[in-house]
């Protein structure tokens, strides 16, 4: 199974980070939504891993526990969740080595796969482009 995840994060250029909101979204490779959650502050990397997090919680709750490639635009998420390194200039480094763990015990139980592709090849992140404006 192919999922595409994306995040996205609205006011962005706020420094107040509590008032922004985060945006997850997961589809399948025919691009229906699988997952799509809205919670309050956050930066956009922290979306984007969010929502990988959340594709892999749906995962577990489908019982699909084998073959999933998971494909999203970020490569800092990608980076964060198969090194476990995060970079000095990090914001939120509790939080994003939090999701990272629960990215990691999940991994545990499922077949699973991460792989980089360009935005425009996202169908998550059309979806949030075309929904959100993002």
């Amino acid at each position: 199974m192919i999922i595409y995840t994306d995040g996205g994060c609205t006011n962005s250029n706020q420094k107040d980070q509590s008032i922004r909101q985060l945006i997850m979204v997961a589809t399948d490779d025919s691009g229906e939504v699988l997952v799509e959650r809205i919670i309050n502050g956050g930066s956009n990397n922290i979306a984007e891993l969010l929502a990988v997090l959340y594709a892999l919680e749906w995962v577990m709750e489908e019982f699909i526990l084998s073959d999933i490639v998971i494909k999203t635009d970020s490569k800092i998420a990608i980076g964060w969740i198969e090194s476990g390194k995060f970079g000095k200039h990090l914001n939120n480094r509790e939080l994003v080595a939090e999701i990272r763990e629960k990215i990691a015990a999940l991994c545990k139980d499922i077949k699973v796969s991460f792989e980089w592709v360009p935005r425009e090849k996202s169908l998550a992140g059309h979806y949030i482009e075309n929904k959100y404006n993002l």
